[in-house]
């Protein structure tokens, strides 16, 4: 019953006069995290988000920490804890190129995935989330069960509007522990 006003960064897709908060108004990733704690291996940073930063509902302590093993694993471990309900989907877009910077294999279209998923959340004409999970279907484009290149079934709308590509929350459930959740490789380079 009560009415937040976040901070307005975009505009629907569908109707240019309706106001939008994308990616949390104003994203973490504008924001200045402080060191809590490290190693010669990992390093954990911490942000804190008062209560109604960007109009969003209660204190927000959030953690994120890299981890490097032998022989070439990065691992990134995200963790928050909330003074009150509020909606909360953190990522990290890491945009890594496997290859190597091979010049005969520039792009990242010809890296095998796979995600421990069979169904992802729904979202709306705007790409806006909605309560509705989705069952993939065995073999559909959306489907990394079992690993395949990237670019196989690429020309998929799941990025909204007018879009082309991945841009889909896939649901990891239930999870157990030391379960590879996803996996990103190229054959090219031998990178995992």
């Amino acid at each position: 019953g009560v009415t937040y006003n976040t901070t307005v960064n975009g505009h629907s897709k569908v109707d240019p006069n309706v106001p939008v908060t994308f990616h949390g108004g104003v994203g973490f990733d504008y924001r200045n995290f402080s060191v809590v704690a490290h190693t010669k291996d990992s390093l954990t940073l911490h942000y804190f988000s008062p209560d109604g930063e960007s109009g969003f509902p209660g204190d927000v302590d959030f953690y994120v920490k890299h981890t490097v093993r032998k022989p070439a694993v990065w691992e990134a471990q995200m963790s928050a804890k909330f003074s009150k309900r509020t909606p909360f989907m953190p990522t990290t877009h890491l945009y890594v190129q496997l290859n190597a910077y091979n010049a005969s294999e520039p792009g990242s279209l010809n890296h095998t995935i796979f995600i421990n998923s069979t169904k992802y959340q729904a979202t709306d004409d705007n790409f806006f989330s909605t309560a509705e999970i989705v069952p993939i279907a065995k073999g559909a484009p959306e489907d990394f069960s079992t690993p395949k290149q990237l670019g196989k079934g690429f020309d998929v709308d799941q990025c909204g509007v007018n879009c082309t590509g991945y841009d889909t929350y896939f649901v990891y459930e239930p999870y157990k522990p030391k379960q590879t959740v996803a996996s990103a490789w190229s054959d090219a380079s031998g990178i995992r």
